[in-house]
């Protein structure tokens, strides 16, 4: 047979011995066991959470907080001598909440917005302080109390106890110095949206609660300061790199340090959301309110109603009012006008939910009938509740002890702009259905609001002539306008003021032939308020320059005697009425400034050029002989008689005022 054939026949073969097999086949899983143990490390240590450790200073044994449904904890992982306890999210719970995060950046106009809460805790127990089980235990209750989700959190000891917290939604800390019994805890959390401007400090009371840790042994009891800042940048249509837009409420007093700040009440209506706080102002002390509360024989606690905090409203975040400005504005909004007519028997007030507006009206012995209509049925009821000093009568003689109680008074809970509309314009459904007004109060919305409601309500016809047609002919229309022009202001036509320049030329188109403008700045409002008062007749003006003696006769014998005895006037005289006569000085410099230059301005450069005397002294001295020897300007005159052309006075009128003089004075 040839080797060919032989090699087909019997093929080739070799022959290992048994040990060559076992030790290979050792080998082989040796090997194996290796490479998947070196690729399990590798992948542990990608997912686990990166901790940096210092020291030994790491705390270990801590309580595990509860998972909410889709979380598990991971395994501990021991550093150096000491243990960190994680906890970690799935991948699939991660992924799912992944794609609910894109799914909000669909339906969401916010960029990365949050709210930071920090509270800063004193005269806390050392001891508890020094207790990080106590601390971490407390912490996870909060947290759970609050809905708030842990995904892990540790802790060390640089001298007293310092913990992060990971939260689904945010991040949380604290720092304690056991040896000052002091503590500083802080939590922030992403904002969900508009239409929770409140998430973080609903917590609030959760944490204070839970972390004023009593010393036993000192009689200091635990005080507490904090702080809410919104964080962040606006998203949509905000321009890259904007900060988010802060509120009123969001700079004070939620953002700014005080002795002493509580949240008295959140309410949400359908409309807004009405915020009540307490705040220490600056020129009081915490020491003077705390004794104010004692009962002893202490001045302050004989009369504690000159040490307690300011109490401020909110609405949608806009500061609406407050207990140290409350007299103030609202007699500012009221008496000028009501003595300014002859006889005021019939009121209408737009808006006005607190009731101070109501209180100050049925103060006027003359008043018969008093319609409060105001849209949002939240605020008188929170008014109620919460603000009684605003709708308190109980001191004035036959009036209800709530003023929304009153017999003459009657409030109706609807849009007061579609009331009036309703039943005064001509031709309307229920027109003739409703007495017409001695005198009309708008206390409602601020024209600098640039919303389109606002832009809407300013600038409708409609509405303008319904509330001339709703006074009668001897009536007039109050108003407040929002903040004051300042003497660096743009024209109101370039500024947010645009609205309040349509409100002006809105009445003249309507018919009313005069308004008087006036500021007061005790308010609280920051900057001086402004106010209007318009006139559906010329003559009528007339009573707005009685002259001091006057203003005190009517004083005496109008207004509705109190029980204790006392005028029931907190702020208004004939002083603060001398200042309202006359517009400041700035609505006339910044109405100066419109482009093409209106009618009575051509001379302001000339007048500032050689210095003339100031037009101040006209307050108090006679117009006439001011302007008849040419120390004032052209167009102070026109100020008087045609501000803004049919601003104040229409064209064509051939009278002025002057205070000190005759009440009607000439010009030609």
């Amino acid at each position: 047979m040839s080797p060919a054939e032989a090699s087909k026949s019997s093929p080739y073969k070799i022959k290992v011995s048994a040990t060559v097999f076992h030790v290979s086949l050792v080998v082989s899983f040796a090997l194996a066991f290796g490479l998947g143990h070196l690729s399990k490390a590798s992948s542990s240590s990608m997912e686990s959470p990166p901790v940096v450790v210092a020291d030994e200073s790491i705390l270990t044994n801590l309580p595990i907080p509860s998972m909410t449904e889709g979380m598990k904890p991971i395994d501990m992982k021991v550093y150096g001598s000491d243990a960190a306890a994680w906890i970690q999210a799935t991948e699939a719970s991660c992924a799912e909440k992944d794609d609910d995060e894109e799914e909000d950046e669909d339906e969401d106009d916010y960029g990365s917005l949050g709210q930071h809460l920090m509270l800063d805790f004193q005269y806390l127990d050392s001891k508890a302080l020094e207790d990080a089980e106590k601390l971490a235990s407390t912490m996870i209750d909060t947290l759970n109390k609050s809905e708030l989700s842990v995904t892990s959190y540790h802790c060390h000891r640089p001298s007293g106890i310092a913990c992060q917290w990971a939260l689904a939604n945010g991040r949380a800390s604290y720092t304690t110095w056991p040896e000052h019994g002091l503590m500083s805890l802080d939590v922030f959390l992403v904002k969900n949206g508009e239409d929770e401007p409140l998430l973080s400090i609903s917590l609030l009371p959760n944490f204070e609660e839970a972390f004023s840790f009593a010393d036993s042994k000192s009689p200091k009891k635990p005080k507490v300061n904090w702080l809410l800042k919104s964080r962040g940048f606006e998203a949509g249509e905000a321009s890259e790199g904007d900060i988010l837009a802060s509120s009123d409420m969001d700079i004070y007093p939620l953002g700014a340090a005080a002795r002493y700040k509580k949240h008295v009440a959140s309410v949400k209506s359908i409309f807004q959301t009405i915020n009540v706080y307490d705040v220490l102002t600056d020129d009081r002390t915490l020491e003077d309110y705390e004794k104010s509360l004692s009962g002893d024989d202490s001045y302050q606690a004989q009369n504690p109603e000159l040490f307690e905090p300011d109490r401020i409203v909110f609405m949608g975040g806009l500061l609406q009012s407050r207990r140290l400005g409350d007299a103030a504005y609202h007699e500012a909004l009221v008496h000028p006008g009501l003595f300014a007519h002859p006889n005021p028997k019939r009121v209408g007030i737009i808006g006005g939910g607190e009731g101070a507006t109501l209180r100050e009206i049925l103060k006027h012995d003359t008043i018969e009938q008093v319609i409060m209509i105001d849209i949002d049925k939240m605020i008188v009821e929170i008014s109620k509740e919460y603000l009684p000093g605003w709708n308190n009568c109980t001191n004035l003689v036959g009036r209800a002890e709530s003023c929304f109680e009153d017999e003459k008074a009657a409030v109706y809970l609807e849009d007061a702009f579609k009331w009036f509309k309703d039943r005064f314009l001509e031709g309307a459904e229920l027109e003739g259905t409703e007495e017409k007004f001695d005198v009309i109060i708008m206390d409602a919305l601020d024209p600098q609001g640039l919303t389109e409601f606002v832009a809407n309500l300013y600038t409708d016809p409609y509405f303008y002539e319904s509330l001339y047609r709703g006074l009668n002919d001897n009536g007039m229309l109050i108003a407040q306008l929002g903040a004051a022009r300042g003497l660096n202001d743009p024209p109101e036509d370039h500024s947010v003021d645009r609205f309040r320049l349509k409100y002006i030329e809105g009445l003249a188109k309507a018919g009313f032939k005069a308004t008087r403008e006036y500021a007061e700045g005790g308010c609280g409002f920051g900057n001086p308020w402004l106010f209007t008062a318009s006139f559906k007749q010329r003559e009528d003006e007339f009573n707005w320059f009685a002259n001091d003696a006057e203003i005190d006769y009517k004083i005496r014998t109008r207004l509705t005697p109190t029980i204790d005895g006392n005028t029931p006037l907190n702020y208004f005289d004939s002083s603060s009425m001398k200042k309202y006569k006359y517009p400041p000085k700035s609505s006339a410099l910044v109405h100066c400034r419109r482009e093409p230059l209106p009618k009575g301005c051509e001379t302001i450069e000339d007048s500032r050029a050689s210095d003339k005397v100031s037009i101040l002294p006209a307050y108090y001295e006679s117009l006439a002989s001011f302007v008849d020897k040419g120390v004032l300007p052209g167009w102070y005159k026109d100020l008087f008689a045609s501000y803004s052309g049919d601003h104040l006075r229409p064209d064509g009128d051939e009278f002025a005022y002057n205070p000190d003089g005759d009440r009607r004075v000439h010009f030609d």
